[in-house]
């Protein structure tokens, strides 16, 4: 994909990046028109494949990286690697083009993906880490469906079936290709959800419900960074 000059085009083009996971995830979007793309996480090549597959979707929308009015990332948490590469295409793009940069999160993209979000209960959002731990971040609803949220915390699967069996039973809410991170015993009904880069827009216009907890915020390029809450990388 290949950038040069200011933006002159008079489209309003947006593009989301997802690369927290194997399953490498784009969108563009113009006015109503949405197009995305998805791998099957088989052979994760962030570096391979996100420009190209981005060059993509701008063709099928007949448009030029020139158009690219903002960029929704996903900051994480998740793969190192992948958010690393994820964020360098960003502010490259954000450089050249000018282009609003709003930043969000998986747990965001995970509570956006379950619609609609049931009122009264308590729901742990749920993503895979490493080993024997797992990435979560806990939100309760009221009856009007409004929303308050925990910490972004890492846990191990131990720690989590604890806080599981705390309180009333919660909904967990999962990747459908993550489930294998959720172990045996734990208490709750788990819902499996699909995200893609598509929720990332949605976050942009988050619900006032639950747009505290999850929408998508504006940010300088510069100052743009993955969301850490592991003591370590990995």
């Amino acid at each position: 994909m290949t950038v040069t000059g200011a933006r002159t085009e008079s489209h309003d083009v947006s593009i989301a990046v997802d690369t927290a996971t194997p399953r490498l995830s784009l969108a563009a979007q113009r006015g109503d028109t949405v197009v995305s793309w998805t791998g099957d996480g088989t052979s994760p090549n962030y570096a391979g494949e996100l420009v190209p597959r981005c060059a993509a979707l701008l063709r099928r929308l007949h448009v030029s990286p020139r158009s690219i009015a903002a960029v929704v990332v996903n900051r994480g948490p998740g793969s190192f690697t992948g958010l690393r590469i994820g964020m360098t295409f960003v502010r490259t793009v954000a450089a050249f083009t000018g282009a609003r940069v709003y930043a969000a999160d998986t747990f965001g993209m995970l509570l956006q993906a379950l619609h609609p979000i049931p009122a009264s209960s308590r729901l742990i959002v749920v993503c895979s880490a490493v080993q024997r731990e797992v990435y979560l971040r806990e939100f309760r609803t009221d009856d009007c469906g409004r929303c308050t949220a925990g910490t972004p915390v890492c846990e191990t699967v131990e720690q989590f079936r604890t806080r599981c069996a705390r309180g009333t039973d919660p909904v967990i809410v999962i990747d459908a290709s993550d489930v294998g991170c959720i172990s045996d015993g734990v208490r709750g009904r788990t819902v499996l959800v699909r995200r893609d880069a598509r929720h990332l827009f949605g976050l942009r216009s988050a619900h006032r419900a639950v747009a505290a907890c999850v929408r998508a915020t504006r940010v300088s390029p510069e100052k743009l960074s993955l969301l850490y809450i592991r003591p370590t990388y990995y």
